[in-house]
This record gives C-alpha cells, structure tokens and sequence, in this order.
C-alpha cells in the first residue's frame, strides 16, 4: 500500500503533496501524485513539505495545470530518502499547464537517484535535480516527446550537487524556442552553486534542438 493523491478536477489554491506535514510526519512507503485535471495555483511534490519520506515518490502529470513539479519534497528536513520519478505524459486532446520539472526536490535533498520523462506536453525547464537541493546518486533524464521551451539540465537549479552520474536521452520532441532563440542542453545544472561528482552523458537520437 501506498498513500496516492489524485487530482481529477477542481482548484487548489497552494501546493499539493504526495508526503506528510512537518517534521514528525514521515512517510515509509511510494507516495503516488497523479494530475489527471484541475487546476492547482501552487506547486505538485511527490514528497513531504517538511516531512521526510522513506521511499520512492512517483508524480505523474496527464492534463490539468500546476505551477512546478518536483519528485521530492518541500524544505531542509523533507528529505527523501528513496529515488523519486517524474512522467509528464500529456493525455491526446487535453490540455496540460506546467513550468518547470524537476526530479529533485525545493530545497529538499534525495538521497537515491532521480528519473524525469517527458512524453508529450509543453514545460519551460527540465531539472534532472532539485532547486536548491542535490541528488546523491545519479541521474536520468529522458526526452521522448513534447516541447522544452527553454532548457534542459542534468543536474540543479541553483544550487545542489549530484552525487554520480547523469544521462540525458533526447529521443524526440523539441528543445528551445520557437523562433531558435533559446535552444538549451546542459549536461549539469544552472547556477554557480551546482556540482556534478560523476560523468555526464548526452544521448540525442532524435530531438530537434
């Protein structure tokens, strides 16, 4: 068994979590976020704000709207102590709104290794890591289909170092804008404060960039 949260219509005017609330509010098993509708002001976590989890956080988004998505979970103490995925998989003729992705956590370590997929859908960025927050083993980021508007990046936002090796897999879809503007790949992450311990791979075997 595992606590799943599922957003199926509806507003929600803050952030949604797939962990608990505060400190003491841990969490032993694979909290499920599922975005299937609605419209959410805030941000998705698949783990805790404040709260740790022992596990593995699996954040699925389909159609709907949410400002960002992070595997893990929400602040210092909210550690997920597991390996976090990310499937953003737009459902055929729906709409699906989000910002930036990222595998990690906000200002939330992950002890295990972190996984984002895109499918289909439109983001500005993809962050294998966290912002603000590392990722002490490796990380996989894979591009199948969609559109990245802006960039992708291997490892953390601000800051946040990952422990050992990244792999990005462009297999399709479009990175960059429009009008070629922005066309962005990095192996590791953005910003001064972000490290990369192992090796950095990037596969591109269909995307356009």
């Amino acid at each position: 068994n595992y606590p799943e949260v599922n957003i199926k219509n509806g507003a929600v005017s803050g952030n949604v979590f797939g962990g608990g609330y505060g400190e003491t509010a841990r969490v032993t098993a694979n909290p499920h976020v599922n975005l299937i509708g609605g419209t959410i002001t805030g941000n998705v976590f698949g783990g805790g704000e404040a709260a740790p989890v022992t596990g593995s956080p699996v954040v699925t988004a389909n159609y709907g709207q949410a400002a960002n998505i992070y595997g893990g979970g929400l602040g210092s103490t909210a550690v997920v102590t597991g390996s976090p995925a990310v499937i953003i998989s737009k459902t055929q003729n729906e709409t699906l709104t989000l910002t930036d992705v990222f595998g990690g956590g906000d200002a939330a370590a992950v002890t295990g290794s972190t996984a984002v997929t895109l499918t289909d859908g439109t983001v500005r960025n993809i962050y294998g890591g966290g912002n603000a927050a590392g990722v002490s083993q490796a990380v996989a980021v894979t591009i199948n289909g969609g559109t990245v508007t802006t960039g992708v990046y291997g490892g953390c936002n601000a800051s946040g170092t990952i422990g050992t090796d990244i792999v990005l897999g462009l297999n399709g879809g479009t990175i960059g804008s429009v009008d070629g503007t922005t066309n962005i790949v990095f192996g590791g992450g953005y910003g001064a404060g972000t490290s990369t311990n192992g090796n950095i791979t990037v596969n591109v075997n269909g995307s356009t960039i």
